[in-house]
């Protein structure tokens, strides 16, 4: 496992730049959000895979689920998240909104540790955890991440102005 962590992690360092190229070009939002499917949808493959003690399976299940899904939604979160503030508090808007996610996703360890069950299919309750959190991550972001792509750096965090 940890040659296919070593393995993903050095495969994402070539992906991400390529979620970040596109996300420059369609947006971030959609980038992102498909990234969190794919993570949601293939989080089942990557621990079936395990159970089933299948080397080749989980590699290609976790270059799926980490390479391909998380090399979408890990690069593209802090621009997104630094982007929601204008830039007179951006700093201080993305650090506290950061610090709060670090705190909040600190305890998913301990979660999954505690819903994980014994027998070949005790991995389930995690892979719908995981899939639940990443599920949330893409509706929140479609609904509530204003899509920043192509807003200058100077009007970033701003409101609309109203029609008088």
């Amino acid at each position: 496992m940890l040659t296919v962590t070593i393995v993903t992690a050095a495969l994402g360092i070539v992906v991400q730049p390529y979620a970040g190229i596109l996300a420059d070009r369609i947006g971030r939002k959609p980038v992102f959000i498909t990234g969190n499917i794919v993570c949601a949808a293939s989080v089942f493959a990557f621990f079936w895979s395990i159970s089933a003690g299948s080397i080749p399976l989980i590699f290609a299940t976790a270059i799926l689920f980490m390479t391909v899904g998380y090399g979408m939604v890990n690069p593209l979160g802090p621009s997104m998240t630094a982007e929601m503030f204008e830039t007179r508090i951006r700093y201080t808007g993305a650090a506290t909104a950061s610090q709060l996610g670090l705190v909040v996703t600190g305890f998913a360890p301990a979660i999954a540790a505690a819903i994980v069950q014994p027998g070949p299919d005790g991995w389930l309750p995690v892979a719908f955890f995981t899939a639940a959190c990443c599920l949330v991550s893409a509706v929140v972001t479609a609904v509530w991440v204003k899509e920043t792509y192509r807003t200058r750096t100077e009007d970033l965090g701003k409101q609309p102005a109203s029609a008088a």
